[in-house]
């Protein structure tokens, strides 16, 4: 009769279906020996979810203008010559009665209010199509914290570069789209350091926290402003980024082995789920199987 204890056993058993079953098995048993060990909750669970709070500050910041300017233009009368007559008794009764008072008002037109708009996606767009290397070269934490300060910082100077100008604050919304391009990009750098290909589709559903943000953030706004003025529809933002950026330098680092809390037993599941999936080599794709693909693929390309 064996006298090993139960742990030895399955240590003994581990190694026996490592044996036989090679390194899948393996990496199952280790993860349930983590799950089930002294931390209930691993260090990659809260990684997950600070992917999707970023997605979540990232929209937040980027749609929060589309309410805002609203409550920061003059109203606009329409000019019909059908409806000459009852324009002008509109626009009478709209001066007498005067529009809301959510703080000053600019005389911007509509061809001043899309550049405002737009000039978030000009920097989003540019770039974000570097994001990826810099996210490798300095670290997709790093990079999604420091973008994040910026952010804060020039959402909240948006409130005077407005009372300046509307070109300061076409600069502020071309900047913030800037450091939100950089983002989305990092995260998925962030992904594949962090996260086991069993667990990938949790962290990658965590990209949906924009759509939360495009929820919440619209009515949100709207509120602060009738309650407290436009201003407030920035300052609100704010609050949420700086509340984001604390609990993201606790909790996130670029990789598993540079984070301070973590085990090293989820260190080394994360490792050797992975195994070679993650590498910094560069695939490299001939021309000659581009234009041998399968004719479906093809097909796809052709028709859509």
């Amino acid at each position: 009769m064996s006298s090993a204890t139960p742990m030895e056993q399955f240590e003994q058993e581990d190694l026996l279906n490592k044996d036989q079953a090679g390194n899948s098995v393996s990496i199952v048993r280790n993860h349930e020996k983590f799950r089930f060990g002294r931390s209930k909750i691993p260090v990659r669970f809260w990684i997950g979810l600070m992917v999707f709070f970023t997605t979540y500050v990232n929209y937040a910041t980027r749609v929060n203008m589309a309410i805002s300017i609203i409550s920061m233009t003059k109203g606009k009368s329409k000019k019909t010559p059908e409806c000459l007559l009852d324009e002008m008794t509109n626009s009478s009764s709209a001066t007498q009665k005067g529009l809301p008072d959510y703080g000053p008002r600019y005389d911007w037109d509509e061809h001043i209010q899309g550049i405002i708009l737009g000039s978030y996606f000009w920097g989003y767009t540019i770039f974000s199509l570097p994001a990826g290397a810099v996210s490798e070269l300095w670290g997709p934490a790093r990079v999604i914290f420091w973008t994040t300060i910026v952010s804060l910082i020039l959402n909240s100077v948006s409130v005077p570069a407005a009372n300046g100008h509307y070109g300061l604050l076409i600069a502020c919304r071309f900047l913030i789209g800037a450091v939100g391009g950089l983002v989305y990009p990092a995260l998925q750098v962030l992904i594949a350091k962090w996260a086991p290909p069993a667990e990938k589709g949790r962290f990658v559903a965590g990209l949906m926290g924009n759509t939360l943000a495009t929820c919440v953030t619209w009515p949100l706004v709207g509120w602060v402003i009738t309650k407290w003025g436009w201003n407030w529809g920035f300052h609100v933002i704010t609050v949420q980024l700086v509340v984001f950026c604390v609990v993201f330098y606790f909790v996130c680092a670029d990789s598993p082995e540079d984070h301070k809390f973590i085990s090293e037993e989820e260190v080394a599941f994360i490792k050797e789920a992975q195994g070679a999936t993650v590498t910094k080599k560069k695939a490299c794709t001939s021309i000659q199987t581009v234009f041998s693909c399968s004719f479906p693929f093809w097909m796809l390309n052709y028709f859509t």
